[in-house]
Formats: C-alpha cells, sequence, structure tokens
C-alpha cells in the first residue's frame, strides 16, 4: 500500500479494502489525512486553532454527525460577537442607562455585592423587596453573588458577568433552534442559516436595551426541544424532568417565561387529544401535564415559602392594552418594508409589547396556508384538516402557537363576560402581547418548514433552480429584516457608556472630601422622587435622577428609598411615599426607621421640585455639588414636621376672629365661599374617620365616572381648589379627579383633571388629590368626577385658593383638607 494512503479495512473473505478517502468540506478533493500534514505545518495562531477544529470535525468518528453543531456554534458566536460587540467583556457597556434596564442593571449589581437571599434592599427602603419583583434577572444574580462570595468583583465586573450571561444566551439559541429544526427533518444546510435568522428576528432581540430580564432568547427554542424529546421518547422521564428545569430556571430570568412554558406543553396536550386517539397518546399525554403543571406548581410554592407581603396590587394595569393584534404579528414595525407597505396604507401598529414579527416570508406563507386550508374546506376533507400532515411535534406545537397568540390578544377575556376568566394568578400577567413570543417560534419555525416542502415539490418535478431561488429568496428578505430588527439595538448599544466610565467612584469622592463616608447615611433619597410599582402611584422617574440614584447607590452601597419595581406591597409603597407628603401631614414611618442616621438626598441640578420636595430640601443641609447633581444631608429627626402643631396652635388663637361658614362647619381665615360634603350619611362603606363614605363600582378596566358634586358654583369669583380623599387600599387604580364649570345656557366654560397617581398626600391608607377650579362671573354650575371603576371617596372640601380653611371631624381638626392630628 502505497505511503500516504487511508488504512485498510477488513472486506469479505478475510481480504483487505482500502478505505476511501474522505474529502475536507471546504476544499475540493483533499484527503483529510493530507490536510493534517498541512495543518500541522502552521503556526499556532488563531487560524491555526481553527483549522484544527474543523480537522477534527472532518476527522471520520462518531462525532462526525456534531459538526453541524459545531458549525452552527461557530456562526453564532461570530454573529452575536459582530452585532453586540458591546456587550464583550472587554470595555463592556451598560446595555442601557435609561428606564427599566438601567433599574436591572443597579438592582442586580446591589443584590450581588449586598444582597443574598431571597430578599433585596436594594429599594423600597427601609422594607425591601422579593427578588422576584426586581426584575434583576435572579438567576443570573444568584450566580454572580455565588461567585461574588468567592471572588469579589467591583460594579463594573457585576455588569460585565450580566452581559456576559445574557449575550451566551443569544449565542445559544441558534443552536437549540438548529437542534429543533433538524428533528423536524429539515437538512443542516437549510436549518443552520434558518436558525440564526430567526433569531435575530425574534422580538427578543428589542428587550436587551429595554428590558433585560425578558431576552434570553435561548428559552423558548430551548422548551420546545425538550417537549419534542418528550414526544419522542415519553416514557424517559429525564425529558419531563429537563423541561421543568429550564421552565422554572427561564422563570428565575423572568416569570413571563413560566406562564410560556405552561401555554407550549399545556396547548400540545390538548392538541394531542384533538389530532389522534386517546389510546396512541396516553403515554405521551402524562409528560405533557406534568410539564404544564410542575413549574408553574413548584414556582409557586417557592413564593409562598418565601414572599412574606400580603397586599400586593391585585389588578394590575395593561391586561387589555399591552396585547398584540394581527399588524403586531403580520405587519413589519420598522425598516424598509415597514416605509412600502405604510406609502400605500397608515395601518395602526398596536403596543409595543405585542410586537412578534414573523417577516414577509413569513406572511406569504400564511396566505398560501390559508387557501390551501380553504381548499380543503370546500372539498370537506376535515381529518386533514384536524391533523395536518406535518411532523408531530410542529403540528402540536402550532396548536400551543395559536393558543398563546389567543392568549396574547386577550382572548377570550375580551369577550362578554370575560374579565370573570380574569382569577388572580392570570392578572398578574398583564402584558399578555409577550406570550405572542411564543407563536412567532413556532410560526416562522412552520414557514421554514413549508418553504422546504415547496422546495422538494419543485425538485421533484424537475425545477430544482425554481425551489433553489425561492429559498434562496426568502432567506435575503428574512436576512434583510433581522437586521433591521437588531440594528436599532445594536446603535442603542453603542451610544451607552462604558460599564467602568459608568459605575465611576465621583460621589464617592465628594462624599470624601467633605469628610463623610457612606456608613454615615442609612439610605439615599433621590429628588425628583419617582414611585412605580403598585399600581397605585405611578410617578414616573426622571431619566437622569434615575442614572445618578443609581451611581449613588454603586459608589456608597447605600439602598434607596425609592420605587421602580412591579407589583410592590401596597401599604409599604404608602408609607414610603408619605414622606413626600404635605408637612401639614403625619408621617409615620419616621417613627418607624431602623436608624436615625440621616438620609443622603441626591437632588438633580435644575430639576422642578413639587412643594412637598421643596419643603423636604429646606430641611436638607448642602454636602457638595456635582456637575448633574448634588447631595444633601437630611436628619432622620427632620421628617417629624412640626407644621400640624402650628396650624392647630394657628387655629386655637384665630378661632375667635375666623368668619363662619352658613351652615356653620367652616372656619375661614380670609375671603370668598367655601363648600364641604363630609358624605357621613352614607353608610356603604366605612369613611376615612371611620364614618360613611361615597362607594361607586364600575365594571373593571372601564373608564366609570362617579360624580362627587354637581350644583351651583361658589359666588365669588376667582380660583378655586376642590380637594377629596380617595382610598387607596381598593382592588383598583385611583383614576384621575376631573371639575367641569358651566354658564347659565349649560355650555362647558373649562376641564381641568389630575391624574390621582401623581399625589404622595397619604393618610392612614387614603390618598388625598386635589384639582384647581376657576369660577368665571358668568359660572353658574360646577360639576365634580371621579374615574375610577372602584371608587370610595370621602372628605370633599371646595374652597378659594388663598384662603385657609379649618373644620373638624370628631376629634380629628383639618386645615384645607389635611388632618392635623390622629384619632386612630
Amino acid at each position: 500500500m502505497p505511503a500516504g494512503s487511508p488504512p485498510a479495512t477488513s472486506g469479505p473473505a478475510g481480504t483487505l479494502v482500502p478505505r476511501l478517502p474522505v474529502l475536507h468540506p471546504l476544499r475540493k478533493n483533499v484527503p483529510y489525512w493530507s490536510l493534517s500534514s498541512h495543518v500541522s505545518s502552521l503556526r499556532p495562531t488563531s487560524v491555526y486553532l481553527l483549522a484544527r477544529l474543523l480537522l477534527l470535525l472532518a476527522t471520520p468518528s462518531p462525532y462526525r454527525r456534531w459538526l453541524p453543531h459545531g458549525i452552527t456554534l461557530l456562526l453564532s458566536a461570530l454573529v452575536a460577537c459582530l452585532c453586540y460587540t458591546p456587550l464583550l467583556p472587554i470595555n463592556t457597556r451598560v446595555v442601557n442607562v435609561n428606564g427599566d434596564a438601567i433599574k436591572t442593571v443597579y438592582s442586580l449589581v446591589y443584590y450581588v455585592q449586598h444582597g443574598g437571599g431571597n430578599y433585596s434592599n436594594a429599594m423600597l427602603y427601609p422594607y425591601g423587596e422579593h427578588i422576584n419583583y426586581y426584575d434583576l434577572i435572579p438567576l443570573v444574580a444568584l450566580l454572580l453573588r455565588g461567585i461574588y462570595l468567592l471572588v469579589p468583583m467591583s460594579p463594573a465586573a457585576i455588569i460585565a458577568g450580566m452581559n456576559l450571561a445574557l449575550l451566551l444566551t443569544l449565542i445559544g439559541a441558534p443552536l437549540v433552534l438548529f437542534a429543533v429544526l433538524r428533528r423536524l427533518g429539515l437538512p443542516a444546510w437549510v436549518a443552520i442559516p434558518a436558525a440564526l435568522v430567526l433569531v435575530y428576528l425574534s422580538p427578543q432581540q428589542g428587550r436587551l436595551t429595554t428590558h433585560p430580564s425578558l431576552f434570553a432568547p435561548l428559552v423558548v427554542p430551548a422548551l420546545w426541544y425538550g417537549l419534542m424529546r418528550m414526544l419522542e421518547q415519553p416514557r424517559q422521564w429525564r425529558w419531563p424532568l429537563a423541561y421543568v428545569l429550564v421552565a422554572v430556571g427561564a422563570a428565575l430570568m423572568h416569570t413571563y417565561f413560566l406562564l410560556i412554558s405552561g401555554v407550549l406543553a399545556g396547548g400540545s396536550a390538548l392538541a394531542l387529544l384533538l389530532q389522534d386517539p386517546l389510546r396512541t397518546v396516553r403515554a405521551r399525554l402524562l409528560p405533557l401535564l406534568i410539564g404544564a403543571v410542575v413549574p408553574l406548581g413548584a414556582f409557586r410554592i417557592w413564593l409562598a415559602l418565601t414572599d412574606h407581603v400580603a397586599d400586593r396590587p391585585l389588578n394590575p394595569y395593561g391586561t387589555f392594552v399591552y396585547t398584540s393584534r394581527p399588524s403586531s404579528i403580520f405587519l413589519p414595525s420598522q425598516g424598509f418594508w415597514h416605509n412600502q407597505i405604510a406609502a400605500i396604507h397608515d395601518w395602526k401598529l398596536g403596543p409595543w409589547e405585542g410586537f412578534a414579527y414573523v417577516g414577509i416570508p413569513g406572511v406569504l406563507v400564511l396566505l398560501f396556508s390559508m387557501w390551501r386550508f380553504g381548499q380543503r374546506l370546500m372539498r370537506g376533507q376535515w381529518q386533514q384538516l384536524r391533523r395536518p400532515m406535518l411532523p408531530r411535534p410542529l403540528r402540536t406545537a402550532l396548536v400551543a402557537g395559536v393558543l398563546a397568540l389567543l392568549l396574547a390578544m386577550s382572548f377570550p377575556f375580551i369577550l362578554p363576560g370575560g374579565e370573570a376568566l380574569l382569577i388572580g394568578p392570570v392578572k398578574q400577567f398583564r402584558a399578555l402581547g409577550r406570550m405572542a413570543w411564543l407563536f412567532y417560534y413556532v410560526y416562522t419555525v412552520y414557514a421554514v418548514y413549508y418553504l422546504y416542502q415547496l422546495y422538494r415539490c419543485l425538485a421533484w418535478r424537475h425545477h430544482t433552480w425554481a425551489g433553489a431561488a425561492l429559498l434562496a429568496l426568502s432567506g435575503l428578505i428574512w436576512t434583510s429584516e433581522a437586521w433591521e430588527n437588531v440594528r436599532p439595538v445594536r446603535d442603542t448599544l453603542a451610544q451607552q457608556t462604558t460599564a467602568r466610565e459608568y459605575t465611576a467612584d465621583e460621589y464617592l469622592r465628594l462624599l470624601n472630601y467633605f469628610g463623610r463616608q457612606p456608613t454615615d447615611f442609612q439610605a439615599v433619597l433621590p429628588l425628583p422622587w419617582y414611585c412605580v410599582g403598585t399600581d397605585k402611584l405611578a410617578i414616573e422617574a426622571h431619566g437622569e435622577v434615575l442614572r445618578q440614584s443609581s451611581r449613588v447607590m454603586m459608589n456608597t452601597g447605600l439602598p434607596q428609598a425609592a420605587v421602580m419595581m412591579t407589583r410592590t406591597s401596597v401599604g409599604e409603597t404608602l408609607n414610603l411615599a408619605q414622606l413626600l407628603a404635605n408637612p401639614l401631614l403625619p408621617r409615620s414611618l419616621a417613627a418607624q426607621l431602623p436608624s436615625r442616621k440621616p438620609f443622603l438626598l441626591l437632588v438633580l441640578r435644575g430639576a422642578w421640585l413639587t412643594p412637598n420636595e421643596q419643603s423636604l430640601l429646606q430641611r436638607a443641609k448642602l454636602l457638595g455639588e456635582g456637575w448633574v447633581a448634588n447631595l444633601y444631608e437630611l436628619p432622620a429627626d427632620s421628617l417629624v414636621s412640626s407644621e400640624p402643631a402650628r396650624a392647630l396652635r394657628q387655629l386655637a388663637a384665630a378661632k375667635g376672629s375666623m368668619r363662619r361658614s352658613a351652615d356653620s362647619l367652616l372656619w375661614l381665615n380670609g375671603s370668598g365661599t367655601a363648600l364641604y360634603q363630609s358624605f357621613d350619611s352614607l353608610p356603604a362603606n366605612p369613611g376615612l374617620f371611620g364614618r360613611g363614605a361615597l362607594v361607586a363600582a364600575g365594571r373593571p378596566y372601564d373608564s366609570f365616572f362617579t360624580t362627587v358634586y354637581e350644583g351651583a358654583a361658589p359666588a365669588d369669583t376667582g380660583r378655586y381648589e376642590a380637594s377629596i380623599w380617595i382610598q387607596a387600599t381598593r382592588a383598583h387604580g385611583l383614576g384621575n379627579f376631573q371639575a367641569k364649570t358651566f354658564d347659565g345656557q349649560g355650555q362647558q366654560q373649562e376641564h381641568t383633571y389630575v391624574n390621582n397617581a401623581l399625589s404622595t398626600d397619604i393618610y392612614h391608607g387614603w390618598v388625598r388629590v386635589a384639582v384647581p377650579v376657576h369660577v368665571r362671573p358668568d359660572t353658574r354650575r360646577l360639576q365634580l368626577l371621579v374615574d375610577n371603576p372602584d371608587l370610595a371617596a370621602d372628605e370633599l372640601l371646595i374652597r378659594p385658593a388663598g384662603t385657609d380653611v379649618f373644620h373638624h371631624h370628631g376629634a380629628v381638626w383639618l386645615k384645607n383638607n389635611f388632618p392635623l392630628n390622629s384619632a386612630r
């Protein structure tokens, strides 16, 4: 046998048969043993290592079947690093320094450095919050926390670790989706590019810079792959166990993945019952039911054992708002194709939360599939309609995907009486449009499968080039749309600051310059203050104060006395917000603080502050001025206001000289006319001071207006304030307070309203809201309304804007509708 020939193998009758040379996949007619000598001559560079890896993959062995997987993984890593270079650990960037993204970043950093367990004190000081409600990607946070305990890391290194974890979920997604496509019978040359394109076209790409905890494009393909294996090997319990572990792990990234896993497994079980005889699918139903129920049960048990809060919001806002529409799925939302279609007809895309665009080829496949469906419907081919000629994992997942899409469109809750189906756990998933992600993955895989079957059909009819052109054109269109989907995210990442710059210890050095240490304070209180998360108060964060307060927190390790989370405790949030209440109101939290150390007040330079915030700032002492924000020291004792006692002394001294109202219920320290309604005669509900209150209930999730006053306008012209107390502990939000004035002919003159969720004037679970009223000389009638489907209101006062009005309710005296003392 010539030198350099391949080794011989045993043939029939003991003869030796030379083995045929295995050709290298990238070079024609070059046997792998010849290539080996050439590779060995290369220098040990990256090219050498890559060549050795390709040679290993090309070597004939039992492992050669993993060659396509290796190519997919290499291409996925290459594309991910090229598209999202700022996520790489070297000089990594913050995913976004605005909105929910930066909240995720600094909550995770704080937990890794100062947390541990199921609770974190990063926000909602002094109570803290369960890690499930921070959006801090608990699974990643727990892993990084474990590493931190072994090897302490800087905040920049923790951010780099988070970015690397997100990048790994992106790199792994095409590999798992490739495995899904291969199990459906698609060849590698179709599955590899399809897996890459579909991952980068997915709606989760946009979450990287908005909601990083929802990014993880690996999750849905991994769940589907596990479901495929359960269907193929129903008697092997490793696959239901793997599905449960993936679902629970995904839920520890974000709870919405838990609902997706349940719909995928439960919908597939329903599809089996509909499409196959029960005797043939009985063995497969149990693993699917385990996959649908066990992760949900395990997650609920974990929360029940670790979450002590009992008053989380029952009806989070958005159930009928953050949904999908057909245009959100089948029409492009950006890029070239969007502009072309928009030039023909401008359509409403719907909320961004519901976007799950399937691409132009996906739309064309839908049209062709609907045509075929109509044909079979007209021919009465019911069996093929019930059980399509598709692989079992695909046809069952399609049913689950359609169910997920209907849920994303709030079906059946949008039907008459459908609100009754919104039971407690379902209501907590307020952004149902995210369920369209499951439909996206299943349907786009179906579209790829359909196009490949068309290619095979054309090839069978000797039109191979037409089939190849169809696949190539579809791939090019999908690739261009994927790029349009990724480019805005890539551009946003490129504009962000690096983690090292963002976590620079500017505020720590400022404190040290003035002789202070972080341990001198108990928490950071940012101004303008923000509070988002209870669905009662919705005081949005000014972008810059959110950035600077997070930097102070990472510099000093101090928690924040502010809220930007989801489903936080109503009572705890109201207690914290009371620190920002009018000085006339008592602050119950001031006496319950765990420390008497001062607060570190962070005040954004040039920002507009509310009167309550200005009152708080006047009691603070300036420590130092920064480029963007100033630092103040706010003594804890200064939170106990002396204004109520001063107002009571004012009343005692001037009560005899004050003017009484016509009904003798009010004392006025000035001119003008005041109107008052106590609602004590209404026994429907305990009021602010234990007696009656105005209660009204309408259809949930709809506007429902309750008239709290309608009658003659005050006799004197000028500016008035109408204030009322609204109970904040009821099932729904606070709504808004509106005032309308009319002339003698009934024509409306002015209409003003305020958002009740912006008020921080809180007293024993009630919120005081006030709306300005302008009474003109020709104003004859005034109407006051509250838009709230679940209203309990009490203590209505209409007073001249410049006049102090006193009245009492039992032993409680009120000034301008603010209680000065407490009877409780």
